[in-house]
Formats: structure tokens, sequence, C-alpha cells
């Protein structure tokens, strides 16, 4: 019978899908695997298990979803914001931005808890305030409360009974959480686009006017319409219908001679407030511009005068307003050479409007004069020309050109000539691909643009290809088809400490997307974060994901808003994945607990400040020692034995499986050939515990021997030393046509898996 002993020297070939499993005659088949469950495969080749995520805050209202904004100043000023039904949150340096303190000077043991302070606290009721530092009633510390029956010093701690908690003695401080006020609705928050300029984020959505939320402060953040200067506006009127003014300045009467021309027939509308219009009088022939502000027939409106005509008398020429409640708002919102880039208006799927140069505001499509010459900075406006109307879901700036995602369509936007784009240089649109675009933001990856497919289960690369002098858009999904065939709802990118494309998958998994193009890596891994499934099964759920720079510049943080099943009740975190485990790290500094805190200060035996995971098991790494699983109970857990650094949180295993192994035939392929794995080797780097078996249940699965540890704190003195080198595992396997050998993680233990190899008998017969 012939034996042989293949290996497997990298993973960087991610998890392929069952329709490859015969595809041995691949170059990567040797490099993939069958499942990569909470490991990331590197593109030198070892898999490293994730690290757990930390919590970081509850969402402000936790029956309803909501989405992460980045807002990036600067690598130094990053700030991740909640963006939740008609409400903004701000995070910074990994935590809620809180408005100032204000003192505390006691807490009554009541039901429920009354905390007085030493001046007027401003709180009104509703407000939600974190309390921190009390010495003597300690359990109130770094939990939130809503505030109730406020007067001028002394508020109630809402639905919280204080009776049975510890006296107050003295110290401690309130503070209230910011937020700031928005009108997005839950069910459009997904659809609103955005683009930053500095501290300015645009956003845009179809049904709602085009806002910018500015910074100038970390508790100092505004939201307000844009002003729109002159336009962008429909093309001049070309019927009979008269427009006339009442006066030439301030608010006046427009009349309408008719209603043709106007909304297609129906003349003026209500959803036309806040609209512009054009007018051009007959005396000086000069263009001046009004803004509508009441509706009163369909020949009537009330509008401002921005910018006055010589003359009010009745012209023909005039142009109403690209963007209204009657026409829509963009879909769609980048910048391209120094203008900001509009795309997408309901009633004009696939239009473009380009400000002024440097002037973002400002829509102007001439100097304005009786000549109404075009000027080079004027505002651009032009339309995606092809045999059918393609909405605009997105678009991106490159140095190739402005790129525009349609649902008919990928296309490239540039400039006929070496010149910019300009009102008297116009740009020319090609199409470069034909597949359509999901209405979900791509991501820039390198020299690539990473994109949904219309059906949301594809990620393709739109990438320049230097023989074609053209572009190829890819599909980045072709061997791992089963990740993403729940389809992708958000996608975002961390360029450090490795290319990842994070994807939040419609059933709750979030998915890795593994790339470094000049080495050849486009591997995929899942993810499934700890904590229990809801009474339906259901898995913790990633709703969205984003990524912003860490405070101290040496990695992107990649951040989720996770939808938990906690003490019977649903329950939505913010959480953000910690630092990459290395080789070198201490075995007490292990984070790998989901929804996870760490204490870290003199040896205790009661860990507080765990209400968010209230009635829930937990898992336990107590200064690099295991510690048995414990049940949180009042916010606390108690340990068999003091601990100064402890990390808690919810568990999840982690997987690695091989594709079958196929190898040890003497005569043609080995495949559909019975086998045996008589043993397995797993070479590691810096980990500790581990357990191996034919497959990922917990009844085939055996401790590794050489990385065994004990459950119970109480048998270590201290943590253990870290395992780098071989390990093998005896395997009491049976013959079969197809084999896989699994390695897994069943604790809160780092883990670096750099190879496996295998001792395989084969039949020929």
């Amino acid at each position: 019978m012939p034996t042989a002993s293949p290996s497997q020297p990298s993973f960087a070939g991610g998890e392929w899908g069952p329709l490859l499993y015969g595809r041995a005659d691949l170059q990567k088949f040797r490099v993939s695997c069958k499942t990569i469950l909470n490991y990331i495969p590197l593109p030198q080749g070892p898999a490293v298990r994730r690290s757990g995520t930390r919590f970081v805050a509850p969402l402000k209202k936790q029956s309803k979803s909501a989405r992460l904004l980045p807002f990036e100043f600067s690598v130094t000023q990053a700030y991740m914001i909640e963006f939740g039904d008609l409400y903004f949150r701000f995070y910074r340096n990994r935590a809620p931005i809180a408005e100032a303190d204000v003192v505390i000077t006691g807490i009554t043991q009541a039901n429920p808890g009354v905390v007085t302070t030493s001046a007027a606290h401003g709180y009104t009721n509703g407000d939600e305030v974190i309390i921190e530092d009390v010495v003597g009633m300690v359990e109130v510390n770094t939990n939130r409360y809503i505030v109730a029956n406020k007067t001028a010093s002394t508020f109630e701690l809402t639905g919280t009974n204080t009776t049975a908690f510890t006296a107050y003695a003295s110290a401690g401080v309130a503070k209230k959480i910011y937020e700031l006020s928005h009108p997005y609705l839950e069910a459009d928050i997904p659809q609103v686009r955005k683009v930053q300029s500095n501290d300015v984020l645009y956003l845009v959505h179809p049904s709602y006017t085009p806002r910018k939320l500015e910074r100038t402060g970390h508790t100092s953040w505004t939201l307000t319409e844009i002003a729109f200067q002159d336009g962008p506006y429909l093309p001049s009127n070309t019927t009979a219908t008269t427009l006339a003014l009442s006066a030439t300045s301030g608010s006046v009467t427009v009349t309408a001679s008719a209603v043709t021309g106007i909304n297609n027939g129906q003349g003026f509308l209500t959803t036309d407030v806040g609209r512009l219009i054009r007018y051009r009088d007959l005396i000086s022939t000069a263009w001046g511009w009004l803004k509508i502000t009441a509706h009163t027939d369909t020949t009537h409106v009330t509008a401002t005068v921005e910018k006055a005509p010589a003359a009010a008398t009745a012209s023909a020429e005039w142009r109403l307003g690209v963007w209204s409640d009657t026409t829509g708002y963009p879909a769609a919102v980048t910048f391209y050479e120094d203008r900001l880039v509009f795309g997408g208006p309901t009633a004009n799927l696939n239009r473009l409007d380009g400000s002024s140069t440097g002037d973002y505001e400002n829509f102007q499509p001439d100097d304005q004069s009786g000549s109404s010459t075009v000027l080079a900075d004027n505002a651009v406006a032009f339309t995606l020309t092809s045999r059918k109307v393609n909405a605009i879901r997105w678009m991106i700036e490159d140095d190739k050109g402005l790129f525009v995602g349609t649902t008919g369509g990928e296309w490239i936007i540039k400039a006929s000539n070496s010149e910019a784009i300009s009102a008297i240089n116009p740009p020319r649109a090609k199409r470069s691909t034909t597949f359509g675009v999901a209405e979900v933001h791509p991501v820039e990856a390198g020299n690539a643009i990473l994109y949904l497919s219309r059906d949301k289960k594809r990620v393709r690369e739109l990438a320049y290809v230097f023989e074609d002098d053209g572009f190829r858009a890819p599909e980045m999904t072709l061997l791992a088809d089963q990740i993403t065939k729940h389809s992708i709802t958000e996608i975002a990118y961390q360029q450090s400490p490795h290319s990842i494309m994070w994807a939040a998958l419609n059933n709750g998994t979030l998915a890795g997307f593994s790339y470094e193009r000049d080495q050849d890596v486009t591997a995929w891994h899942r993810h499934i974060l700890g904590g229990q499934s809801d009474a339906a099964g259901t898995q913790t759920k990633v709703e969205s994901v984003e990524v912003i720079p860490s405070s101290d510049e040496t990695m992107d943080e990649a951040w989720v808003i996770a939808q938990r099943w906690i003490n019977g009740a649903t329950a939505r975190y913010i959480e953000f994945i910690e630092d990459e485990w290395e080789d070198g790290n201490a075995l007490a500094d292990a984070f790998f607990v989901d929804s996870g805190l760490t204490y870290d200060g003199a040896a205790t035996t009661t860990i507080r400040g765990l209400d968010h995971l209230e009635g829930e098991t937990v898992s336990i790494l107590c200064d690099g020692i295991t510690h048995p699983d414990q049940v949180v109970a009042s916010g606390k857990i108690t340990l068999e034995n003091g601990g100064a650094k402890v990390h808690v949180g919810l568990h999840k295993n982690a997987f690695l499986t091989p594709l079958s192994i196929e190898a040890g035939s003497r005569e043609g392929s080995p495949q559909g050939k019975t086998k045996r794995i008589d043993k397995l080797l797993i070479r590691v780097l810096a980990s500790w515990g581990g357990h191996a078996g034919k497959s990922d249940a917990t009844a085939d699965l055996d401790p590794v021997p050489g990385l065994e540890f004990f459950d119970d704190a109480t048998d270590y003195d201290a943590a253990p030393d870290l395992v780098t080198g071989w390990v093998e595992q005896d395997f009491d396997g049976e013959y079969n046509r197809e084999v896989n050998a699994t390695f897994a993680m069943l604790h809160p233990l780092p883990s670096i898996v750099q190879a496996m190899a295998f001792q395989l008998s084969t039949q020929d017969d």
C-alpha cells in the first residue's frame, strides 16, 4: 500500500467553494482550504487567528439598525460615526465622545437611584450619561443611564435600582453622550452616499436634500442643507410659457403664463418648494436666479431673489433647477479635478453635475451676462449616453479618470485631451464593462477598485490592463462563491496591517478578502462572532463594517455593528477587531473573546462593568491562563483566584480544514481512491492550545500533544510558554475516498498556523 507525506505549506489560497473540490489540477489547490473560519490567511502563507472584538458601546436605539460612517480628517484625527435613525453619535480613540464632566456629590440607595451634582448639570430628560470614578458605589461606574425627572442639580437613573448597591462614598463624574440629530430614517440610511473634504462630509440620498456634516471640534458638529448657488439647472425652456416676477428683489411672486413646460405640463407643484429658477430679463438680457419658498397654485409660487435681474417683466427664457422634491436628489457624490460631482437624481438617473472649480457649492453655468459666456471654471453637466438609462449607483475618482458605476455597466469619464474637464473642454464618457453594479459603495485597494455586481453576490476587480489599454473587471468570488451566496450588504477596506476587504453578509457573517495583487493573493475567509443564537437559531449578525486609522497611526481598525442575542433579547453593539496577535506578544495580552473587555489593574477576584453581557456565559483569560467559563450576573463575574489582567467576553471556535489531501498513488491520479491519514503534523508560531481531528465536530477533536493545557487556572503558577515549531497528532482515521484534517481552537488562546503535513496511506485498487 503506497504511503506519502504531502504538506500544505501555505493557506494563502483562502477558503474554496464545493465547486472546486475536484480541481486538484489548479496551482492554488495545495494552499487552499475547505474551511477557514475565524482565521486570517496572510500573504506570507500562515493563518493567524482573528483577534477578538472589543466592546465600545451599545447603539442608542437598540431596536433599530444603524450604519458606521468613517470621518478621517487625518490619520491622527479620525472618528467613527454611529449613523442611526434620526441621530449621529461620535467615537474617537476607541471610545464614545462625551461632553464635559459634571462632578457628582452623591447617589442615593433607592429605586431608582438619584444623582446629585455639585452644580447645575444642564441635562434634559432622555439624555444618556456615563458615570465614572465613583468611590463606594462602584456598581455604577462605566455604565450608561437615561436621565429622568431632572432638576437643576439632580437626576434619576432610569430603571436602575441602587437599593442593594454599596453606599456612595465620594467622587465621580457624569458625562453626557454627545449626539446630533438628522432627518434620515432607518430604512433610508443604507442608501446614503458620502464624500469628505477636510472637515466637511457631504451626504446625498435620492429622497433628501443634499447635506453637509461639518466638524469644528470633538463636541462641535453641525448638519446643514447645502445652499447651492445658481444651479444646476435643466435645459432652457423651449415653450411659449413665460415667467413674470412681481419685483426684482426680496420675496417675490412668480407668475407663469401657462403650465406648459413646467413639470411635464403639471405646472408648479407643492414639491417644488426649495427648487431654483433661473430667469433672464428682457431688458439687460442678463441672468438672475431665485429659490422657491412657497407654493400657491400651478401657475404661482413665491420665491426669494438670490441674484436680481434688471427687470421683472414676463420672459420665456427661464430654467428650473435639476434637484427638488419633485424631481429627486443626487444618488451619488464624489470629487474629481477639484469639482464636487453629483450624479443620478431620480428624474435624470444618468446625469452628472460638476461644481465650479474649487467652489464646491456653486453650479453657475456661465458668467450670467447677456452674452452668457461660458468660462472654463463654470459648472459642467453631462449625461451618460447609451441605449438604456443607466441609473448611477456610485462614483469614484482614479488617476485614470472618474469611474461611474451604473445599473447597466461601469463607465470611465475623462477629458477628450490632456487638459482637465471644464465647461469649455467637455468630458468624454466611455463604458468600460457591462456587468452593472449594486447599490453598495466600492472600495479602492491598491491600484484597483473592488465593487459588487448587481446581485450583490459577486465582487469584481476593476483595474487597468496595460496590454489592452483599457479596464477589465474579473470576478473575485469565483473560487469562493459559497461565502457570498447570501449577498453582501456593505464592504470596507483595511490597508494595514494586511490588505483586507471586509464584507458584511446578509446572513450576518463577516467575510474577509485578503487582497495582495502583486503577490497573487486573493483569499477569502469567514468570521462568525461569538455569542448565543436567538430562539430561531440565528447567529450574531454583523450589520455594518467600516475602517478608520488607529489613534497611534500604526494600523487600520475594522469596526462593526453586531446584532446579538443577550439575556433573552436583541442587542446591538459597536465593537472593533483588536490588534492582530504577533510573535513576541505576551500571553497575558492575548485578546480572543468577542464583545469583550479587559480589566488591567491591581489583582482582584471581581470583574465589573460587564452589564452588556448580562446573563451570558463568558470565556476568560486571566493573566495569560484560561479560566473556567462564568455567567455574568449583576454586571460582574467572580474569579477563582485574583487576576491583574483579565480578558472577558464571548467565545467562538476557530477552524482550519485543508482541501481533500490528494497524494500517494502509484498509478495515475489519487483522486477517488481510498486513503487514510495516519498522522498529522502542524507547524505553529507563538501559539498555545489547539485540537485536531477528522472534522470540526467536537467529538472528532482531540488535544494536540505539545499544545495541551488545563482549563483550571489553579493548575498553573504562571502563564505557560508559547510554542513555536512542529507538533504532531496520531490519527485514528478510516479509509475514505476523501480525507481531511481539521485544526481547531476551542479556547481564547493565540494561534498562528504556518503549515500542515500528513502521513498518508492510499489504496490503488
